[in-house]
């Protein structure tokens, strides 16, 4: 399952539609459009800001860990578990860690 796919798997388990969760974002403080949502589901968005995920993480009720690892593994044992992730998958991972350091003031 690609992070997108466990997005929009959060989002239908909380009942919501795109345009519902780009109204949470916007209500808790930063809007993440309607058409990045779509984007991110497709997995066809990668640059992500720490506020955008700390957002849509608050807003699911999702650890970022599960969103881009699929399970709620420390980030930093993501070496580990790399196996089979394609170049940019593993971009993709070690940019979101980087984001989230950023975000935690590491």
């Amino acid at each position: 399952m690609t992070p997108g796919n466990r997005h929009c798997r959060a989002r239908k388990h909380r009942g919501l539609s795109l345009r519902q969760l780009e109204s949470l974002t916007e209500k808790m403080g930063h809007k993440v459009h309607r058409n990045t949502l779509s984007k991110i589901e497709r997995d066809r968005y990668s640059t992500f800001s720490p506020q955008q995920i700390r957002v849509i993480c608050l807003a699911l009720g999702i650890s970022a860990d599960w969103w881009f690892l699929g399970d709620d593994r420390p980030a930093n044992a993501v070496g580990a578990y790399n196996h089979g992730l394609s170049k940019n998958e593993k971009q993709s991972v070690l940019q979101t860690i980087s984001l989230l350091k950023k975000l935690l003031g590491e």
